[in-house]
């Protein structure tokens, strides 16, 4: 069936999984098809007609440029909203200039078309992930919407599993060939897996389309921000070499575009997001939910991590909102659930069950970390040690730096024991009380220098 390239007789794809999800995506597909064509939807039923004409109207060329679908894995922060749902961020967002009076069908309402329609479909399942659909504007004026998202997600750490661009998905001259080009970037193998991946649900689903991988794509489009920041991208998009007459022109319209070629574009696109997310939940289904309160004071933490981790080791994760508390649907099954933020000790329960139709309840309370930090320095003129700092209990251990010496750990609160040696220095120590931030300097003795203790005679 459907697998991703790479895999091998060593790593044998899960056959059994994506027998399942194989038939659950056939089932999206067949609703992409009722959905994009039911009373001729694109082709005159008043209400999704209305929808186009209103998308149309609405996104000229520059304003709603791109469309990209991006699927981020668990640890990606949702501001505490489940997981499993849909977030459109950003849809239907207007530039305030429109910089064309062009209708622009294709370039780029195509996309956003396609977007409103996955995002319909999706929403009728469960996920083990989170969905996004984003939009940006000024992507001819050099990426600037999706380069400040991909700026953002990385500098907030988000782990962004695949990004599926569409950029101008609906023209194709009339009884040619019906080839996509799909852009990949040979230095980042990920990008040409899920390039092949694309390719291979138009095969496995006998979609009329013809694909074509472009494993030194083209940057000038909305994925590009996403490459630029290490994640995987590509960008779904009509054939170059039959490119749109009508491109940037009031000729850009709906009557101008091959609907069909469309409709299968977006099928395949559905079904490539679908196949590479992986989290799509297939059985019976639980809620997991619960709060994450501070160990000292009681208050609800915000922005605590929530990862549960099922017995095959597959992990999905959901972030607190301000109340403390998350919520997540889950496979029914057996979980270990870790509560994480940074400044606590993390906290983990095992054998947390989920039932079927029933909703758990998994309570946590974090215990704060306290910095402990300081300097070790030679006695004998004070010059900065490489110096080993050790904490009992729990056995702990630092090394300072030896430019300057200095050291930082954050502590549970406790009292421990702190024992600091360094090569040709007399060890020393000293007890500590750890309850709040603090400064620890030591202060070393070479082991050459002997203390001569006075003798007193009676």
């Amino acid at each position: 069936f459907l697998t991703r390239p790479g895999n091998d007789s060593a790593n044998p794809p899960n056959f059994m999984r994506a027998f399942t999800l194989g038939f659950l995506v056939a089932g999206v597909l067949a609703l992409v098809s009722t959905f994009a064509m039911k009373s001729d939807m694109l082709h005159g039923d008043a209400g999704s007609a209305a929808l186009t004409s209103q998308v149309v109207a609405q996104k000229p060329e520059d304003t709603l440029k791109t469309l990209s679908a991006v699927l981020a894995v668990p640890d990606v922060s949702n501001n505490g909203a489940d997981a499993s749902n849909v977030d459109l961020a950003g849809a239907l967002n207007r530039a305030d200039e429109l910089l064309s009076a062009g209708p622009d069908a294709d370039d780029n309402a195509s996309g956003v078309v396609a977007a409103l329609i996955a995002a319909d479909i999706f929403t009728q399942y469960e996920w083990g992930c989170t969905l996004r659909f984003g939009l940006w504007t000024g992507e001819e004026q050099g990426l600037l919407g999706s380069h400040a998202y991909a700026q953002r997600a990385y500098n907030n750490g988000e782990a962004i599993a695949g990004v599926l661009n569409l950029d101008m998905i609906a023209w194709n001259t009339p009884n040619s060939s019906r080839n996509i080009d799909l852009h990949a970037r040979a230095t980042m193998p990920a990008t040409l897996q899920l390039a092949q991946l694309f390719a291979d649900v138009i095969n496995a689903y006998n979609l009329d389309l013809v694909p074509e991988i472009v494993p030194n794509g083209s940057g000038a489009s909305d994925h590009a921000s996403f490459w630029n920041y290490g994640y995987t991208a590509i960008m779904g998009i009509e054939d170059f070499g039959d490119f749109n007459p009508n491109y940037h022109t009031t000729q850009d319209l709906l009557a101008n575009v091959d609907l069909d070629y469309f409709t299968d574009f977006v099928r395949a696109s559905v079904g490539t997001f679908a196949h590479m997310s992986g989290c799509l939940i297939t059985g019976d289904t639980g809620t997991l939910t619960g709060t994450v309160l501070d160990d000292d004071s009681g208050l609800p933490l915000n922005g605590a991590t929530v990862t549960m981790t099922d017995a095959g080791g597959s992990s999905v994760a959901a972030m607190t909102n301000p109340a403390g508390q998350y919520t997540q649907t889950l496979a029914s099954g057996s979980y270990t659930v870790t509560a994480s933020l940074d400044g606590y000790l993390p906290a983990t329960a095992t054998g947390v069950m989920v039932q079927p139709n029933t909703t758990t309840t998994q309570d946590f309370s974090l215990a704060p970390l306290y910095l402990v930090a300081g300097t070790v320095t030679g006695i004998d003129g004070g010059a900065p040690l490489l110096a080993q700092i050790t904490l009992t209990p729990g056995d702990d251990t630092t090394w300072t730096d030896p430019g300057d010496g200095s050291y930082a750990l954050m502590l549970p609160g406790g009292t421990y024991t702190m024992t600091v040696t360094a090569a040709g220095y007399h060890p020393a120590g000293r007890v500590i009380t750890v309850d709040q931030p603090q400064t620890q300097d030591f202060s070393l003795w070479p082991e050459q220098w002997h203390i001569a203790l006075p003798i007193i005679k009676q």
